[in-house]
């Protein structure tokens, strides 16, 4: 089953062809094996620290309300769900990069952590399809950024 999506040139800002065909592939969140840019990787980011910063909320609040063992179930569990979230997008990142999802592991080491989070934030993505799939949708409110 292909989840390749083929649009018209029409949609492709990097060419002039109008015979050209291009290929995309289908967002899925929790799919280690899509690609994602750099305007959807950010736009997912604020998403997961949107979430955190809910259940951090909900989670002192259980417990300055005298549920302490219910404000910190909650928030593990939400933080955990999100956690995996941030993972498999940083995994979708790297991929549209070309690279690794195993390259996430820098994310351990003091300095190299701040090298590997710019080089997601700014890096550009493959154009076209690489060894990891079609890329993504380009994003609708992408403006030169």
């Amino acid at each position: 089953m292909s989840t390749a999506m083929t649009t018209s040139a029409d949609n492709n800002p990097n060419t002039g062809n109008p015979m050209e065909k291009l290929e995309y592939c289908q967002i899925h969140p929790y799919s280690i094996h899509r690609r994602l840019g750099r305007m959807r990787y950010i736009s997912h980011l604020l998403l997961f620290n949107l979430v955190i910063l809910t259940a951090a909320i909900i989670g002192i609040s259980l417990g300055v309300a005298g549920i302490v063992a219910g404000g910190i179930v909650v928030g593990v569990a939400v933080y955990l769900v999100a956690l995996t979230g941030v993972m498999i997008t940083n995994i979708q990142r790297l991929h549209d990069a070309d690279q690794s999802g195993w390259w996430l592991l820098l994310l351990f080491i003091p300095l190299a952590n701040a090298a590997l989070i710019c080089y997601l934030l700014f890096a550009k993505g493959t154009e076209g399809k690489n060894c990891y799939s079609h890329p993504a949708l380009p994003h609708p409110t992408k403006h030169g950024i």
